[in-house]
């Protein structure tokens, strides 16, 4: 289906950029490796090209006046919503355009889409969850605030127009209870998580998640070695799925105890979880024993557990993983995230 939305992208507009997007992208603006800006630009250039070609600049003062006087999102223009979302609360330097885009629109409407696209921005994951684009969702972006420790997540299916971001509840909810998603990952430590929400939103996270982990700050120490650390994992494991069975069918995850205790709080340290995921990543595509490999994916899972909500998708596929080398297990791991 990815490739029937991009079919009909490249009908409606992406030949006018695709044709000059090896020149756009050498020019002198773009540094060595700097996917950021680029991300920014491709994505503010699609924005301009799919909602604002047969406009110009002349949709801007009409998007904000709807925007600001509180119309009915169903019954605006898709562009009108764009302009009525909220800007970067920092002023924004816009990103580089090609030649014929920046003489097609003012200068007012591309700092002004450029401000909201940048404040507005949502990764789009595959159904494998690897990050595959960026793109700008309105509703989305009115209808859910953040949170570290959501309620729901957003996942992506394709069709002909391209992709279409759906919430699924990681929870019952309450009537009346607040739908939050997450921005960003919230595997990331609480200092890099504050860093990027303010950089990228302009706003500081109060969530409960945050408030714990800023807490745990000072009582979370560098684990002194890769044997200390793996060391704890037995003991991770028992501590957070003590009821996880590797044998027989199960659709409902296992009792979990995501606090851990003083003595593995060091697991909880900025370099852990980079290290286990490229320990067991490497485990798992070499000739290391299937019991160890098993073990890392468990360890791997069970700071899953920690780290994100009941029923994330991540710890839908980390089950998936860890399993893979166990024969006589033959549990059904993602419909347990997405179900």
């Amino acid at each position: 289906m990815q490739s029937i939305g991009q079919h009909a992208a490249w009908q409606r507009h992406h030949r006018r950029l695709c044709k000059k997007l090896s020149t756009f992208l050498s020019m002198a603006q773009f540094q060595p490796g700097d996917q950021s800006v680029q991300s920014q630009s491709l994505l503010l250039c699609h924005l301009l090209l799919e909602h604002f070609s047969d406009l110009g600049g002349g949709a801007l003062q009409q998007g904000i006046e709807i925007g600001a006087n509180g119309g009915t999102v169903e019954h605006i223009s898709e562009r009108n919503v764009l302009l009525s979302l909220l800007p970067h609360p920092e002023p924004q330097q816009s990103p580089p355009l090609p030649l014929f885009l920046a003489k097609e629109h003012s200068h007012e409407l591309i700092q002004a889409l450029s401000s909201r696209s940048v404040n507005n921005d949502w990764v789009i994951y595959s159904s494998s969850l690897h990050p595959i684009g960026h793109g700008v969702f309105p509703r989305a972006s009115r209808y859910f605030n953040h949170s570290c420790s959501p309620s729901a997540v957003q996942v992506y299916t394709f069709d002909e127009a391209g992709p279409i971001m759906h919430i699924k509840a990681l929870k019952n909810l309450s009537a009346g209870e607040e739908i939050t998603v997450t921005y960003i990952d919230p595997a990331h430590p609480y200092d890099v998580r504050k860093k990027a929400l303010d950089s990228t939103y302009g706003f500081e996270c109060h969530c409960r998640k945050c408030q714990s982990d800023k807490e745990l700050l000072p009582s979370i120490s560098v684990p002194p070695s890769s044997d200390a650390i793996v060391s704890l994992y037995p003991t991770l494991i028992r501590h957070v799925i003590p009821s996880l069975e590797l044998t027989g069918t199960s659709e409902a995850l296992p009792e979990v105890d995501p606090i851990l205790p003083p003595h593995l709080l060091t697991l909880l340290s900025p370099s852990h979880l980079p290290y286990l995921s490229e320990a067991f990543s490497k485990a798992a595509h070499s000739e290391t024993p299937k019991e160890e490999t098993h073990g890392l994916g468990l360890a791997l899972l069970a700071m899953y557990f920690v780290i994100y909500p009941p029923y994330y998708p991540l710890i839908g596929r980390s089950f998936a993983l860890s399993i893979s080398h166990r024969f006589t297990c033959s549990l059904t791991p993602m419909r347990l995230a997405l179900s």
